[in-house]
C-alpha cells in the first residue's frame, strides 16, 4: 500500500464531537443509529486515499478494486445502508461491498479499516455506548443489529 499522510500510523482517531454538538438539537432520521457527519468524515477521507493514490481514483485501475484495500466497518444496518450508497453514487460501481456490519466482515482481512462507530457526542451517547458490564446494550445490540 502506498504511503499518504491520512494514515501515518496504526491507528488514528477522527473526532467529530464538536460538529455532532453543532447539530445535536436537530432530530435525524436514524436516531442513534446513523450519522451524516460520519458519512461525510469517511467520503473526505476515502478521496483523501484517492488523492495519495492510495485508493484508485477511477474503475478500471490496475491494481484492483477498492474493496481489496479498505473497508468501513459500522454496527447499524441504517448507517451502512447509507453508506454503501453514498459511496456508490459517489465513487462508483467498484467501490460497491466496501461497506458492511462487523458481522459481514468477520473473518476478512484488508490492510486499511475504518471503523465508525455512529454515535457521536451529544446531550445522550447512542444506545449502542449505554452501560457497563451486565447492563450494557452493546452484546444485545450486536446480535439484533
Amino acid at each position: 500500500m502506498r504511503a499518504s499522510p491520512l494514515i501515518e500510523s496504526p491507528l488514528i482517531l477522527v473526532d467529530t464531537s464538536e460538529q455532532r454538538k453543532a447539530l445535536a438539537p436537530q432530530p435525524t432520521r436514524h436516531g442513534h443509529k446513523a450519522n451524516a457527519i460520519h458519512e461525510a468524515v469517511i467520503h473526505e477521507l476515502i478521496r483523501g486515499l484517492q488523492a495519495d493514490a492510495v485508493l484508485p481514483a477511477y474503475q478500471g485501475r490496475s491494481e484492483g478494486p477498492p474493496t481489496d484495500n479498505i473497508a468501513v466497518i459500522a454496527p447499524y444496518r441504517d448507517q451502512v445502508t447509507a453508506l454503501q450508497r453514498s459511496i456508490t453514487d459517489r465513487f462508483g460501481a467498484s467501490f460497491d461491498g466496501l461497506v458492511d456490519t462487523v458481522h459481514r466482515f468477520q473473518g476478512s482481512q484488508r490492510p486499511l479499516i475504518i471503523i465508525d462507530t455512529v454515535a457521536g457526542a451529544s446531550d445522550k451517547v447512542g444506545y449502542f455506548y449505554e452501560g457497563t458490564g451486565l447492563s450494557s446494550h452493546t452484546p444485545t445490540c450486536m446480535r439484533r443489529c
